[in-house]
């Protein structure tokens, strides 16, 4: 059996801009509305340092009532919510503009010393227990997804996340690869592309069967060319996220010689029900059928974004697709539902 998982990172543009309201709350109702019109199941990776910091300003207050009553109904709902944290949020101020100003010397978890990755990752756990506890007495949050996918080098952020007492991580996607100045990573010899494993200690990207390590259950990804990655979907993503990222990129580097490498190599294409046209994720999702090594529990992960939900349709035909051809096939569940029936396997 197949289950699929869909999950959404929740949360403003990177760079401290943009409307709670047009970027989180809006399109997350929407995406909720059709799921449970479908029987699909949501789990929201809830970028809690954003959330935690705009609290405190008198401004943002009311704002962020909204996200946490609508993160509350989403439970209630049978959904799930587990935690997601861009870590430069916590020294952020408002600035004079109307955009938050952010501490990028703290851009990744995976480089923070080990005691204040702890201090973070507790504060934001505690944070969702503390808000969806009171919808249900049994939620825990148990899984994590870093800020722009950052778990490199993996040694601290693995120890911080097993001793606040996370069980598993949803940030690796393989061949994914970032060398900036703010932003590191490097998935290219990630165990799987989609099967989950037991990470070791030291390296996110090696499986070790010892007991009791965190569960890495990674974003499905495939190798595409760079022209394939080229749709009217994603361009239109492109105009539409002008002037809203930081540049994480060195700085020098040569366009054209970038420009060369864009398109000469493989790059890694997410099962992201947000920036996949309809017929990329049939097809996808038709060879992810095909490549079912197991008899019982094999979760998929797929991943969008609330501020990039802005093709319903597309959304809408994935789940009819599911439900007339693989009803027998694939179940929708959420990260907590996972988590406990892979812990009784």
């Amino acid at each position: 059996m197949i289950v699929l998982m869909f999950t959404l990172d929740y949360e403003i543009y990177g760079n401290g801009t943009g409307s709670i309201e047009d970027l989180i709350v809006g399109p997350t109702e929407r995406l909720l509305a059709i799921a449970d019109e479908f029987g699909a199941k949501v789990t929201v990776f809830a970028e809690v340092a954003e959330f935690m910091t705009m609290k405190e300003s008198h401004s943002c207050r009311a704002a962020i009532e909204k996200v946490e009553a609508q993160m509350a109904s989403a439970m209630a709902r049978g959904h799930d919510v587990q935690l997601h944290f861009h870590p430069q949020w916590m020294n952020a101020r408002p600035g004079s503009d109307g955009r938050w100003l952010l501490d990028y010397s703290e851009y990744s978890m995976a480089h923070l010393p080990f005691g204040k990755a702890v201090e973070y990752l507790r504060r934001g756990k505690a944070y969702l227990e503390e808000l969806l506890q009171r919808v249900d007495p049994d939620y825990v949050c148990s899984a994590f997804r870093a800020g722009n996918w950052c778990m490199v080098p993996s040694g601290n952020i693995l120890r911080a996340l097993k001793t606040v007492g996370i069980k598993a991580d949803s940030s690796v996607f393989k061949w994914g690869k970032e060398q900036g100045p703010h932003a590191f990573y490097n998935y290219d010899d990630a165990y799987s592309s989609f099967m989950p494993w037991p990470v070791d200690p030291e390296d996110i990207n090696r499986r070790n069967d010892g007991a009791d390590h965190i569960l890495e259950i990674p974003i499905y990804t495939e190798r595409a060319t760079f022209f394939s990655m080229i749709t009217r979907k994603r361009l239109a993503f492109k105009r539409l996220s002008t002037g809203t990222r930081n540049d994480v990129n060195p700085e020098g580097r040569n366009a054209l010689r970038v420009l060369l490498n864009a398109v000469c190599r493989l790059h890694p294409k997410k099962l992201d029900f947000c920036k996949l046209t309809l017929p990329e994720m049939k097809k996808m999702l038709d060879r992810v059928i095909a490549k079912d090594p197991y008899g019982s529990l094999l979760p998929i992960c797929s991943i969008g974004h609330s501020k990039e939900f802005r093709f319903e349709d597309d959304f809408r035909g994935l789940l009819e697709y599911v439900n007339r051809r693989y009803k027998d096939i694939i179940q929708f569940k959420t990260f907590s539902q996972v988590l406990k029936e892979l812990k009784r396997q």
